[in-house]
């Protein structure tokens, strides 16, 4: 027989008590010693505690991919993209985040955008570094770490923060019923 905290084996006929941990064991009829039947926990993990694991971790592989597609669009503006010099023409809400940027192509053509995500310290008058595509007027982007890879790196963060979120509820969910197993196959052996 075995204990059924700590898997301590025990001499049924000798011991009232789990010598590995002091576990009581109960006699059970002609002395034959049986472990008691251990109450069910209430705080036990659920099924809700799965689910919510499989979810978390199902969004934050969407997240991280997401990231990924977006990191390999700028990639790919970053081969066909042609460097201007540009000028903010205006903050638009007066803090330095959302910003209208004007520059002139090298075919001489002059363009505007709006720049926002992961910008910060600029003024209006600042000279700055655009990149550009030559064919789409509307792909223009500061030449700035932020501007161009902020958002994936930031949705790239939060993806891994909800898999690793998920991940922890799974384990939390699973590490109790490998004990239980454990101990069944002790107990039946």
């Amino acid at each position: 027989m075995f204990c059924i905290q700590c898997g301590t084996k025990i001499d049924p006929a000798a011991a009232r008590y789990c010598h590995g941990c002091g576990h009581p064991i109960s006699p059970v009829g002609g002395g034959i010693a049986v472990p008691p039947v251990p109450a069910r926990n209430p705080f036990a993990p659920s099924s809700l505690e799965y689910l919510k694991s499989r979810l978390f971790r199902a969004v934050g592989i969407v997240l991280m991919l997401v990231a990924l597609a977006t990191a390999a669009w700028r990639a790919q503006f970053l081969q066909d993209a042609v460097t201007a010099d540009g000028v903010v023409s205006r903050d638009e809400f007066g803090n330095g985040t959302h910003l209208g940027i004007d520059f002139i192509t090298a075919s001489g053509e002059h363009r505007s955008f709006s720049q926002s995500a992961f910008i910060v310290g600029h003024y209006v008058g600042e000279r700055v570094r655009v990149l550009y595509r030559p064919e789409g007027a509307s792909d223009a982007c500061l030449a700035s770490f932020g501007a161009l890879w902020g958002l994936p790196v930031m949705v790239f963060a939060m993806g891994a923060s909800f898999f690793l979120l998920g991940t922890e509820a799974f384990v939390a969910w699973w590490k109790p019923r490998t004990r239980q197993r454990e101990r069944n196959s002790i107990g039946s052996n």
